[in-house]
């Protein structure tokens, strides 16, 4: 495939995602900012005006007030305004780069240009494990593209996306499907290694393609299903005391998971989430603030939804859910695209004890946005065409 202007922007874009996690903050700071710009100012030309307005505009709004609000009450500083403001820039760029090519009829293109710059981020990813040979003492340790858990992130969204530009030939060959299955235990066994148990559990969704009947994914990938699966992810931190009072699964998570019975001091934080949230409950502290590490001592929410809660407030988490079930909302749907969703709920359950909902997450929506919308266009245009034939005949 020749390299086209439109391929090194979203590369460009990539970059800006995917940080070089090994380069000092400043160098990496730089190159995001150089990368956004070049690739919202190729976009941007390439949508007509009435396309400009989108959904990820409103999320955005939401973003910006909550941290003008959250650094007028001193949560949050200079840097983090400025940060806020890039985040949504890439989020709008992400989403009109990936409706420019559904609407050019160019999404296997799209694909191919981001199967290869993930898969290039991978293999310096793997180098950079094996260099370090990390440790459980070193949870913060920085690879290639930064923690572990980023690390673990951008694997599965590789197996996903072999799954997707290999979807038939899996179904149909046993070399592609040997190569998928390979590819999904890769992802465990380096979780496993690099001592990220929340994705070596997650990584299992990447089998449902291979066991599952299709009538029944078709269920899983309802929207009003993959909704209900994300609020219960929130709801769960209220569900893990109970569970680990259980001698069993206390055992299991200690003893087979190599957790302990605190899930790394995340059951502490819980405790105080509901007073942090309820302190500022509407428009919440700002975008990467700190208030929960002020709080308890340490760390973040440590759940998806809840973050968005403190970060953009309870008005804010209600805005995202809107802007996610609307995104969602494609009838038709593509089998070899719609492996996407599998991506989405492996960072939707992760998020029940992590902060997966990260620009990865909004690629997976915005995918499925998109590739919907794709179909659905397609399909209109054969029936015009065939309603055509019809009053000829």
């Amino acid at each position: 495939m020749k390299v086209k202007l439109s391929d090194l922007a979203v590369y460009a874009l990539f970059i800006a995602i995917i940080r070089i996690g090994v380069l000092p903050s400043i160098a990496q700071q730089m190159i995001k900012l150089v990368c956004t710009i070049a690739a919202f100012l190729y976009f941007i030309q390439r949508i007509p005006c009435k396309k400009m307005l989108n959904c990820t505009l409103i999320y955005g709004a939401v973003v910006m007030m909550s941290s003008a609000l959250g650094w007028a009450a001193g949560y949050i500083s200079d840097k983090n305004i400025f940060d806020a403001l890039l985040y949504v820039v890439i989020l709008y760029t992400l989403y009109i780069a990936i409706m420019s090519y559904s609407e050019k009829g160019e999404m296997d293109r799209f694909l191919t240009c981001m199967y290869r710059i993930v898969g290039v981020f991978c293999i310096f990813s793997l180098i950079s494990v094996i260099i370090m040979r990390p440790s459980r003492d070193q949870a913060d340790a920085m690879y290639f593209v930064g923690t572990k858990f980023m690390t673990s992130y951008l694997f599965i969204l590789f197996t996903t996306l072999y799954l997707i530009t290999r979807y038939n030939k899996i179904k149909t060959r046993l070399r592609y499907k040997l190569i998928y299955i390979s590819l999904i235990l890769l992802t465990m066994l380096l979780s496993w290694y690099i001592y990220c148990t929340t994705v070596l559990i997650v990584s299992i969704i990447l089998f449902v393609p291979l066991l599952i009947p299709e009538r029944i994914q078709k269920v899983i990938r309802n929207r009003n299903i993959v909704l209900l699966v994300f609020l219960f992810s929130a709801a769960s931190v209220f569900l893990f005391a109970l569970l680990l009072a259980n001698p069993k699964i206390e055992h299991f998570v200690v003893q087979v998971l190599g957790e302990n019975a605190t899930l790394s001091g995340r059951l502490h934080i819980y405790e105080y989430l509901q007073q942090i949230v309820m302190t500022r409950p509407w428009f919440g502290y700002g975008y990467a603030n700190s208030i929960v590490s002020e709080v308890v001592g340490f760390g973040n929410a440590q759940n998806g939804l809840i973050q968005i809660c403190v970060d953009n407030g309870i008005l804010g988490a209600l805005i995202f859910l809107g802007v996610f079930y609307h995104l969602l909302g494609g009838k038709a749907e593509d089998p070899k695209n719609s492996q996407m969703y599998y991506f989405l709920y492996a960072l939707i359950i992760a998020a029940a004890v992590e902060i997966s909902v990260n620009y990865f997450f909004f690629i997976a929506l915005f995918y499925i946005r998109w590739t919907s919308a794709a179909k659905q266009k397609k399909t209109k245009a054969v029936k015009a065409q065939m309603n055509g034939y019809r009053r000829v005949f």
